[in-house]
């Protein structure tokens, strides 16, 4: 009889494991901007400005994000930062945009995803910079800059 029961013990211990380490891999998963540092935030429900947006998620957040950013200060050269970043994520620039002194560069990475189509182009890598700030986000920045 303790022969049963310990091994009943054993099969729930490892299950417990096995299950603590694949949530831990679905969660490092779901964050697409592991490679830049900053303040992040995650976009839930939709990837458009109509999407929750969120700075700390919890763990049934998890399967709601569809996009996020990452907001940085830098002290290097905007277009050399934006091009670095791009090659990063193993990414080509589709467009470049200029709005006042913010620059934006949009491409398509294939390991962050589907992607919107703007100006005739599928995109899910969208950089803006001026001389001081840097944000990435992925499929694009909502909410503004």
């Amino acid at each position: 009889m303790r022969f049963g029961w310990r091994n009943c013990l054993y099969t729930v211990f490892v299950l417990s494991l096995c299950l603590l380490f694949g949530g831990g891999m679905y969660a490092m998963n779901c964050i697409s901007l592991k490679k830049t540092a900053g303040e992040r935030v995650f976009y839930l429900d939709s990837a458009s400005s109509q999407g929750l947006i969120k700075k700390e998620l919890r763990f049934r957040d998890l399967p709601r994000i569809c996009g996020e950013s990452v907001c940085f200060i830098h002290q290097t050269n905007a277009q050399d930062l934006a091009l670095q970043i791009f090659k990063d994520y193993g990414a080509e620039v589709a467009f470049v945009e200029r709005v006042g002194d913010v620059i934006s560069y949009y491409g398509h990475a294939d390991g962050l995803g589907e992607g919107l189509c703007l100006d005739g182009y599928v995109v899910n890598l969208h950089v803006a910079v001026t001389n001081e700030r840097c944000v990435v986000g992925t499929p694009i920045i909502f909410g503004g800059f």
